[in-house]
């Protein structure tokens, strides 16, 4: 199997794990050092982020993923892919469409989450399609 379907598969059984409330197999998929900026806005480490599984603060209903991409450089990889979320922290929907890029490091064999950034997509415009438009500002 290649590097690039390698990634792609602990990425496949990340969301397994997420859907699952699988704290265990998370914590086997994350480097001990991992950061992350997850879909909520949050900066989180491993501890914090096996802790939102661990307590159901984080419940992820179903996540589809799209416009995938893995470049692999040596034991490092970066993927990139569009992740449509059905989501909820603390009992708020958090669901959205976003832009995810993660990066990976083989460890002995493994290929660990060491760092991503997930990006809310609220407007997006391409070439020869129609624009999403943002949702409206709250009047705060």
């Amino acid at each position: 199997m290649s590097s690039e379907q390698e990634v792609r598969n602990v990425i496949q059984e990340r969301i397994a794990a997420l859907k699952a409330g699988d704290a265990h197999k998370l914590q086997q998929l994350l480097a001990d050092e991992v950061i992350s900026v997850n879909l909520f806005g949050f900066v989180q480490g491993k501890t914090e982020m096996l802790n939102d599984v661990k307590s159901g603060d984080v419940k992820v209903a179903s996540m589809d993923l799209g416009e995938f991409k893995v470049q692999v450089y040596g034991n490092t990889a970066v993927a990139t892919y569009r992740a449509t979320v059905d989501a909820s922290y603390r009992g708020q929907s958090r669901g959205g469409t976003n832009r995810v890029i993660a990066v990976f490091v083989n460890f002995s064999g493994a290929w660990n989450l060491v760092a991503q950034q997930v990006t809310p997509l609220r407007f997006m415009q391409r070439p020869g399609l129609p624009a999403q438009q943002p949702a409206p500002a709250s009047a705060n």
